[in-house]
């Protein structure tokens, strides 16, 4: 019995580990897509030009977050300023988070702690029709929101340990069963000797060696 609860545990313990992998897989994959495509929209690379970005960027920004259902988008000058963030205090201050990959014209996916907590997030710039580097944008999913994502899998995580250790103790009752009926209720040890004792039979068979009863 405690190796079948050990074994549940165990089985337990590795398929939320999955689940916390797949639900950050998710998250990186769904802020990584949200970046790119306001990177790649003309309303937000011509709104680095007028004189107060932020009056059409935080609404568009918003509406996307609503939309994505990723936790925060930061669009930020080049030098990491915050335009927009879903705390309006933050605009205006300087972006915590790495910017230096973005700066250099790469993307990032990162996780990092910010105003928010900590967070998944990607990091991508944002270049004008010439290719000149002109804001950088972040997206991002809290480690709350990801945990909340896997609590609701746990009972069908437990379901699917029952079932497999279920599976696995009735396939041992059936094979012990299957063993009894060959060995009847000789001791494991007694069985191994017996088996080795056979097996030498059977190799010295070529030697010419002849077992009789009484």
């Amino acid at each position: 019995m405690g190796a079948v609860l050990g074994a549940l545990g165990l089985l337990v313990t590795a398929l939320s580990i999955e689940a916390q992998w797949n639900a950050e897989g998710e998250a990186r994959e769904r802020s990584l897509a949200v970046c790119r495509m306001l990177a790649s929209t003309p309303e937000v690379v011509d709104a680095f030009a007028d004189a107060d970005p932020t009056a059409s960027l935080q609404p568009r920004a918003r509406s996307a977050m609503a939309a994505s259902g990723v936790d925060f988008i930061t669009i930020m000058t080049t030098d990491g300023v915050r335009l927009t963030h879903p705390n309006p205090d933050q605009i205006g201050k300087q972006f915590l988070g790495t910017i230096t990959a973005a700066q250099r014209g790469e993307t990032l996916v990162e996780t990092f702690t910010g105003t928010l907590g900590p967070s998944v997030r990607a990091v991508v710039p944002i270049f004008d029709n010439d290719e000149t580097l002109v804001g950088i944008v972040s997206a991002g999913v809290t480690t709350r929101q990801i945990a909340d994502a896997v609590l609701p899998r746990l009972p069908l995580i437990l379901v699917l340990a029952c079932v497999i250790v279920a599976i696995g103790t009735a396939a041992a009752a059936l094979s012990r069963r299957v063993v009894r009926r060959v060995a009847g209720d000789l001791a494991p040890q007694r069985l191994r000797g017996m088996v080795s004792f056979y097996e030498s039979v059977l190799h010295s068979v070529r030697e010419g060696v002849v077992i009789t009863d009484e």
